[in-house]
């Protein structure tokens, strides 16, 4: 199991991916924004096991958006000539190849969504916040740690949620799950997958021991 240390250590040094030959960026905060946007929601359902597969279209917008930076994407959908490029220059995506270039995507997002596991300290007692996580992050990122503007949007989103995260609980608003208390969750959700696997084998077998044919 990765530390918090290593998992970090990818959120600021990111692998490359590519997705149907396509060399994209690291996924952004900002592109985060630009897919609630654009309702790409079809492509971020599949990382929590949606079925329901995205269209070509909607992988070639995705794949557009994070080859930019977020001000380039930004001009890039706002652009006429956008949508010509989604049609007739992003042709290795396509229905041949769809489910490939999705399942290449899903992998690329989750690789950078990355985030430690929190939770809120019960000793604040201010009231609960409304406004969207995005929000939280990217005013955090300029107001509490210095960011501009374009630095906050061009930051990938693993690293943003760690710096996050980390920030308030360094400010005692929320704690983290550390590498031993994570350790301890997985040994318990092995300990609990196994002894579900032995209450099946044990229903299973008094089926069969039970059955006419038996």
């Amino acid at each position: 199991m990765e530390t918090l240390a290593q998992r970090y250590g990818k959120a600021l040094y990111p692998a490359t991916h590519r997705v149907c030959g396509y060399r994209l960026r690291p996924f952004t905060l900002g592109h985060a924004f630009l897919f609630d946007r654009l309702l790409l929601h079809r492509l971020d359902s599949m990382l929590a096991g949606g079925t329901k597969l995205p269209s070509t279209g909607e992988l070639r917008l995705a794949v557009a958006i994070c080859q930019r930076t977020h001000a380039q994407a930004v001009r890039f959908v706002q652009s006429t000539w956008g949508a010509w490029w989604l049609r007739w220059g992003m042709l290795r995506v396509n229905f041949l190849n769809v489910h490939k270039g999705v399942f290449q995507f899903v992998e690329y997002r989750k690789a950078h969504s990355d985030c430690p596991e929190a939770w809120s300290n019960p000793e604040n007692k201010s009231k609960p916040i409304c406004s969207p996580p995005l929000q939280q992050v990217k005013l955090t990122l300029i107001g509490r740690m210095g960011y501009t503007e374009e630095q906050a949007m061009d930051t990938s989103l693993s690293r943003a949620l760690f710096d996050h995260f980390c920030f308030w609980e360094m400010e005692g608003k929320m704690n983290l799950v550390g590498d031993e208390e994570r350790s301890l969750t997985e040994d318990l959700k092995n300990e609990q997958s196994a002894i579900r696997k032995e209450m099946a084998e044990f229903t299973r077998t008094l089926k069969e021991k039970g059955s006419p044919n038996g």
